[in-house]
């Protein structure tokens, strides 16, 4: 029995760990996800006429996405993944 228990503790232990890694990640994402909706808020259109204007002007959709691009790049330190560019430009 006395086996069980210690493994009990040891994974109660592992789980509190994991509890405050958690936490943290959580934080991460949180200053992620902020950074990622001001460079949406900029890049993007701010009107739906602004948007229809661009679809003829392919060189300025392509510019805004490099933008957003280097911008990410610059405050998180890292390429955005495929994800990350589709959450932030549809």
């Amino acid at each position: 029995m006395s086996n069980n228990v210690t493994s009990t503790s040891s994974i109660a232990i592992n789980a509190s760990n994991n509890t405050y890694n958690n936490t943290s990640t959580e934080s991460a994402t949180t200053n992620l996800g902020q950074i990622m909706n001001n460079i949406s808020a900029n890049i993007n259109p701010k009107t739906s006429g602004e948007g229809l204007k661009m679809l003829n002007k392919p060189d300025e959709i392509i510019a805004r996405l490099q933008e957003g691009s280097k911008q990410f790049e610059r405050q998180v330190g890292r390429q955005m993944t495929y994800s990350e560019m589709r959450q932030m430009f549809g």
